[in-house]
Formats: structure tokens, C-alpha cells, sequence
């Protein structure tokens, strides 16, 4: 998985560490995506959820992905977590939108 040039700056900005690991997590082994750019990896807490949440631009999305066992192969087609500034989503809800489109 390449990472945007950026993706130092990215991680500051959400208050993410890359590889950051906690025993009781969110979210677990997440590729992180802002707006289709791949900038870092790990686990995601509740807080970081709701920071990250407040800290987007009206336009942006921000996506984690589940890795699969330390791969770039997600587990999923779907995101695990969709975050907009003004919406969270989560897989079972991703994939259901997804049928309804078909």
C-alpha cells in the first residue's frame, strides 16, 4: 500500500499514530483513507472516531479499512468505518447500500 506524500501531516492533523495499537479497540487493523489517499495504519478508539469526525471538511471522507493479517488484502470490499463530518457509518450498513444499488 503506497502512502500519499503527506500522510505524516495527515496523521498529525487527526491526532493518529501510525501503528498504533490498543487492547480494547473500536476498530481494529484499519488502512486509513482520507478522500481516496491512503495515509497510515492501526487501530482506531472511540475518541479517535469522534475527532477525527470533527476535525473533516464538509467535502472530505475519511475510510478504514481492515487489513487482513498484516496485508495490503482488506477482509472486505467494504469499509469498516465511513467517517463524514456530519455521518458515521459502518460496514453492515455499507454493504447494505451497496445491494440496494444493484
Amino acid at each position: 500500500m503506497d502512502f500519499v506524500n503527506n500522510a505524516h501531516e495527515l496523521r498529525d492533523r487527526f491526532g493518529l499514530k501510525q501503528g498504533q495499537f490498543f487492547h480494547n479497540p473500536h476498530k481494529k487493523n484499519l488502512w486509513w483513507e482520507l478522500d481516496g489517499n491512503f495515509f497510515g495504519f492501526g487501530d482506531l478508539l472511540g475518541e479517535d472516531v469522534f475527532r477525527i469526525q470533527s476535525l473533516l471538511a464538509a467535502n472530505e471522507v475519511f475510510q478504514g479499512w481492515n487489513q487482513h493479517h498484516g496485508t495490503e488484502f482488506q477482509q472486505s470490499p467494504y469499509p469498516q468505518i465511513r467517517i463524514r463530518h456530519d455521518d458515521i457509518t459502518y460496514n453492515i450498513d455499507l454493504r447494505a447500500e451497496a445491494e440496494e444499488e444493484i
